[in-house]
């Protein structure tokens, strides 16, 4: 366990590793633009932090003031997401090892440039620009399935090759649910973070 968390992640099969579900993208149809990645790595350490929002009120000669709720913070998910591009090569398949080095290379792009691209807002069918940026389904198995948004992304270049290339990344990411109705109390004890929207 202490060697799958240094190098930031464990490598299970398919979408056990997590996935990110890009909706506008779904709704657009474009095959040169994929909807969703499946994470390289699964992340071993997973951050989430909700709170909630209230409001103190004085009440003249009492000996504590009284506490009024207004909202629930929406929930916030952050991790790393691990790339090393000589670990995944390890599991190609067919072809020379520099056709696989070069088709990893370009898998690492991928994911660089789906995650950038949750961070601006997409073309509506008009061309004019929307003024949101794209939601997303963030599942990691286990932990949650959300409606979110990504808020902060990180990219920390380990290694390189010699053409420049990313050879080991580390891309930190922070995502912030959009959920697109009231969360109560009683579907939360049913499902906790296991919910969304519009997938």
């Amino acid at each position: 366990m202490a060697e799958s968390r240094k190098i930031g992640g464990q490598r299970p099969v398919g979408a056990v590793r997590g996935y990110c579900h890009n909706l506008l993208l779904d709704e657009t149809g474009n095959p040169d633009m994929p909807s969703m990645i499946v994470f390289p790595f699964r992340p071993t350490l997973v951050t989430t932090d909700t709170s909630v929002s209230d409001d103190s009120m004085d009440v003249m000669g009492m000996s504590h003031q009284y506490k009024t709720y207004k909202n629930t913070t929406n929930t916030r998910v952050a991790f790393d997401l691990y790339m090393n591009a000589l670990m995944m090569m390890k599991e190609g398949e067919g072809g020379t090892g520099n056709d696989i080095l070069e088709q990893i290379k370009s898998e690492m792009q991928k994911y660089r440039r789906f995650l950038q691209a949750l961070l601006y807002p997409g073309y509506a069918a008009s061309g004019i620009i929307t003024a949101q940026q794209p939601p997303c389904i963030l599942v990691l198995p286990g932990i949650c399935t959300l409606r979110m948004k990504l808020k902060q992304l990180g990219e920390m270049f380990e290694a390189v090759f010699v053409d420049g290339e990313p050879k080991e990344l580390r891309m930190r990411v922070a995502f912030e649910e959009a959920p697109m109705a009231r969360v109560s109390m009683e579907e939360v004890m049913m499902n906790g973070m296991f919910r969304t929207w519009g997938q």
